[in-house]
């Protein structure tokens, strides 16, 4: 019984799987959130900007979403998150498939995008869309966590 009592002590664990350790000490670390993808999202007419692509071996957590608009006027970005059959939205119209988010950003504004949260998996892209002329500002930053796993 001693024996047993000093397992618990030592181990705050008790009897998990040694697998499961690293998974706890990644926690105790607290991981943070990295840029995934810095872009210029303007002159977009036609298919929309891959921005980003979850890598195979791979989940990602999103975090934020930063823009800027830099342009003469007020822009409207839009981002569509599709899974690996889906197509690319085409042109500026929100009401398409896959479209989750959509703000206007008045000129020289920056805004952030918090509480995400989402979960991508491996295969999934982010893509973005601005009202922005070509040569306008119209920037994004998206940061995340980014989690590999060995197949």
């Amino acid at each position: 019984m001693d024996l047993l009592r000093s397992e618990i002590r030592t181990n705050p664990f008790g009897n998990a799987a040694p697998a499961q350790a690293p998974v706890w000490d990644l926690e105790s670390r607290a991981p943070q959130p990295q840029p995934l993808v810095k872009a210029a999202v303007a002159d977009v007419s036609a298919d929309w900007l891959v921005l980003y692509t979850v890598p195979q071996g791979s989940f990602v957590q999103l975090k934020e979403i930063l823009l800027f608009n830099g342009a003469g006027g007020s822009v409207t970005f839009m981002f569509a998150f599709l899974d690996d059959d889906d197509a690319l939205p085409s042109g500026g119209s929100i009401a398409q498939d896959n479209v989750f988010l959509a703000r206007t950003v008045a000129t020289g504004v920056s805004e952030s995008i918090q509480s995400l949260e989402t979960g991508l998996n491996a295969g999934w892209r982010i893509c973005g869309y601005s009202s922005a002329a070509a040569g306008e500002k119209a920037n994004v930053m998206i940061t995340g966590l980014v989690v590999s796993y060995l197949a």
